[in-house]
């Protein structure tokens, strides 16, 4: 029953707005990843949140209690979060020989929600739908999130037989790829795909 539950919460709260949120993600692991490269660590580690600071070797990030952990050359995995507003690293995430894990938050405000939430309308604007068609550019959104030909269907408002229609024209684009498991199927975008989407958003 609690199963079903966050399923329906997923599907209703979660599910429309994953593609925004993928996006929001990807946009700013590139933008790190290019200041890293042009500015270096030091410049990454201070600009990750107005909260953590850095003043080499120490990188300072607010917590409920006082706590010194050394990685001691195991390395710092840095996860965006949307849901979360604060920074968190969880001292059980402290495991020998493993990255510490820093969890640090991509929206701070209520404009950065709104944008996401207002981003993701039942049929996508610009470019994507004039190249593509409204119902193939909204599969390809729906397909960020790895999807059966049903659950396609229902993010495109679509039947299924639609859906696997437009899978197929997608998938023989380059734009997705299907697997088979059993009797169902998995659909998911192509690093093309991928791209195509993320360079419309």
């Amino acid at each position: 029953m609690e199963v079903a539950r966050i399923t329906a919460y997923y599907d209703l709260a979660v599910a429309p707005y994953w593609p925004q949120l993928l996006g929001a993600a990807h946009t700013d692991r590139t933008g790190r990843a290019l200041l890293a490269a042009d500015a270096g660590t030091g410049e990454l580690l201070a600009t990750l949140h107005p909260e953590i600071t850095w003043s080499a070797p120490l990188l300072h990030v607010p917590c409920d209690a006082d706590s010194d952990l050394r990685l001691d050359g195991r390395g710092l995995l840095l996860v965006p979060t949307f849901f979360w507003p604060k920074p968190l690293v969880l001292r059980d995430n402290a495991v020998p020989d493993r990255p510490l894990v820093l969890y640090y938050p991509i929206a701070r405000d209520l404009a950065a929600y709104q944008a996401v939430w207002a981003a993701a309308g039942p049929t996508p604007d610009g470019a994507l739908p004039a190249l593509l068609g409204a119902t193939r550019a909204r599969a390809l959104h729906a397909a960020a999130t790895p999807a059966s030909t049903t659950e396609l269907a229902r993010r495109t408002a679509t039947s299924p037989a639609t859906a696997s229609h437009h899978a197929a024209v997608l998938r023989a684009a380059g734009l997705l790829t299907t697997e088979r498991a059993g009797s169902a199927v998995r659909h998911r975008l192509t690093p093309l795909g991928r791209a195509l989407l993320q360079g419309t958003g």
